[in-house]
Parts: C-alpha cells; sequence; structure tokens
C-alpha cells in the first residue's frame, strides 16, 4: 500500500511538471475560431467571417485594462497598423472575466468597456476592436494570460504570441504579409 502512494504521488508530481513546462497548447496550423462579436462601443456586431475571405491576413490581439504589458504595446500596434493597414486586417478583442492564476489560484478579473474605450482612443487605436464579454472567444483561442497575438492567413493561424510584442516581432511578422 505505501508503494502505491508513492507511485502515485510521483505520477502527480509528474504531471503537475510537465504542466507547469507546457502549460498552454500552442495554436499555429489549427483553423482560426470563426466569432461573430459586438465591437467595444456596442454599436454593431462584427464578424470575422466576412474578413477572412478577403485575403489579407488577420492580427487578432487579446487585451484588457489591468494588464500592463497590454496598455505597453498599445503604441506599437499602432505604428503596426499605419505601417501595414493595406496588408493585414486588424483585430483588438478586449476580454472580460478571463480567469488567472494569482499565488495559484484562479481568480476572474472584470474588465470596464468605458476605460478600455478610454485607453484605445488616448492611444489612437482605430482599428476593429471588439468586447469578449464572457471570455469565450479568448478561450476558443487559447488565451490563458495576457498579452495575447495570434495572425491567421487562409484561415489558418500561421503564427501566435503569448508575450509582449517588441518592435521586432512585429517586424518579424511582415514576412507572412506579403506572401
Amino acid at each position: 500500500m505505501n508503494y502505491l502512494i508513492k507511485y502515485l504521488h510521483l505520477n502527480l508530481l509528474f504531471v503537475c511538471l510537465i504542466s507547469y513546462a507546457y502549460p498552454q497548447q500552442n495554436m499555429v496550423g489549427e483553423k482560426a475560431y470563426i466569432f461573430t462579436s459586438k465591437t467595444l462601443d456596442d454599436e454593431r456586431r462584427f464578424s470575422l467571417s466576412t474578413i477572412i475571405k478577403n485575403d489579407k491576413p488577420i492580427f487578432i490581439n487579446f487585451f484588457a485594462t489591468w494588464c500592463s504589458p497590454c496598455i505597453e504595446e498599445l503604441p506599437l500596434l499602432y505604428d503596426f497598423h499605419l505601417e501595414n493597414k493595406d496588408y493585414v486586417e486588424m483585430i483588438i478583442i478586449d476580454v472580460n472575466n478571463l480567469s488567472v492564476l494569482k499565488n495559484n489560484v484562479p481568480i476572474k478579473l472584470e474588465e470596464d468597456q468605458g476605460i478600455a474605450k478610454k485607453i484605445l482612443l488616448d492611444n489612437k487605436i482605430s482599428f476593429t476592436s471588439l468586447f469578449d464579454k464572457h471570455a469565450f472567444i479568448a478561450k476558443q483561442y487559447g488565451v490563458s494570460n495576457l498579452p495575447h497575438s495570434v495572425l491567421i492567413k487562409d484561415g489558418i493561424i500561421v503564427w501566435e504570441g503569448r508575450k509582449k510584442l517588441t518592435k521586432i516581432t512585429l517586424n518579424n511578422l511582415k514576412k507572412y504579409l506579403n506572401d
């Protein structure tokens, strides 16, 4: 009996270590989840299926106002959009109720749409901005931490970033835009 308990503990420890080392599934190569959502200002509905047909790559950035790296990368997203708006469709999704771990305990962080709109306006973000009220879209894209970005081409996720964007990262993405 003692042997069995030790064996189970070792197996549990192994599973925990593996899940820590590989906490998130890489979505590259997966078919993009097609969604419909309200825009951040609640004025209209947006459907990914309408722009996926226009043969432009689609860059999606998930963010929240409580995520300081998300806010820090907004000027880079603005510049990237200005330089590449003819070659890529850009979408930013404000994620509400994303469960995150704090001291290894999952907590839900709610988002204030008004604050999000103001931050995007202050950072001159004029491309499509959506509100993921129940974090449903984020979950379909494997988002568990922010910032998180994906690039979709021909309906397939071709690139995924799970950390704060840099100029170098965004410059490297240009190779997907001109293929």
